[in-house]
C-alpha cells in the first residue's frame, strides 16, 4: 500500500537530459541518488565510475562538480545523512557495501569502511556476478510509520548499531531484497 503512489517525475519529453554534464567516455550507468537538500545527482557506473552533478534550479541544468574512476564495481548508491560528506555504495564484484567520505569539493574520495555480505552473519551467498545491484537507506521514522517486519523474527523492527535506518539491497538473482542493518 505504501509504494502505491503516483511517480513523482516529469515525462520523458519534459526531462533534462544530462548527458553533456557527464564526460563523453562515461558509459553504462547503474545507479542513481538524487539529494534533494543539496541538489545533487550522484551517478555511479559498473567500470568504476562516480559522477556527482550539481543542479542549479534557475538555468534548470546540470555541471559535473566531482567524479572518480576507482570505485570498483557499484551497481547503487544511496545516502544515510544528506548533510553529510558521505555516500555509499553497492560493489557486485566484491559483494560489499563501502562508504565513501569526501571533501566539499569532491577532490578527495576515500573509501571509509566496508561490510562484506559474504561474511557470518551474513546469509547472502556468492551468485558471482548475478548479485547485488541496488541500494537503498530507508530511516527508522519511516519503517516505524509503516510497521516493517523483520523476515527473520517475524517482529517489528528498526535499525539498533546506531544508523537510524536499514540498508535495502536488491539482489538481480531471484529479485531478493535483503536488509541489513549495519554500525556506521
Amino acid at each position: 500500500v505504501n509504494s502505491q503512489q503516483t511517480w513523482p517525475s516529469k515525462t520523458w519529453n519534459n526531462a533534462i537530459n544530462i548527458s553533456s554534464a557527464l564526460p563523453v567516455d562515461a558509459a553504462e550507468l547503474s545507479g542513481l541518488y538524487w539529494n534533494d537538500v543539496t541538489s545533487r545527482l550522484y551517478c555511479v557506473g559498473d567500470g568504476g565510475s562516480l559522477y556527482v552533478l550539481q543542479y542549479n534550479k534557475t538555468t534548470g541544468q546540470f555541471t559535473l562538480i566531482g567524479s572518480s574512476t576507482t570505485m570498483g564495481a557499484p551497481e547503487g548508491i544511496t545516502k544515510v545523512n544528506n548533510e553529510a560528506d558521505e555516500f555509499y555504495t553497492i560493489d557486485e564484484g566484491s559483494y560489499e557495501i563501502r562508504k565513501y567520505t569526501h571533501n566539499s569539493k569532491f577532490s578527495n574520495i576515500t573509501k571509509s569502511n566496508t561490510w562484506n555480505l559474504l561474511k557470518a552473519p551474513s546469509p547472502m551467498t556468492d551468485t558471482g556476478n548475478d548479485g547485488p545491484e541496488g541500494i537503498a537507506f530507508v530511516p527508522d521514522w519511516y519503517l516505524q510509520k509503516i510497521g516493517f517486519i523483520s523476515s527473520a523474527t517475524g517482529q517489528t523492527y528498526v535499525s539498533t548499531k546506531g544508523m537510524g535506518g536499514l540498508l535495502f539491497l536488491a539482489h538481480q538473482k531471484g529479485g531478493n531484497v535483503w536488509v541489513y542493518d549495519v554500525n556506521p
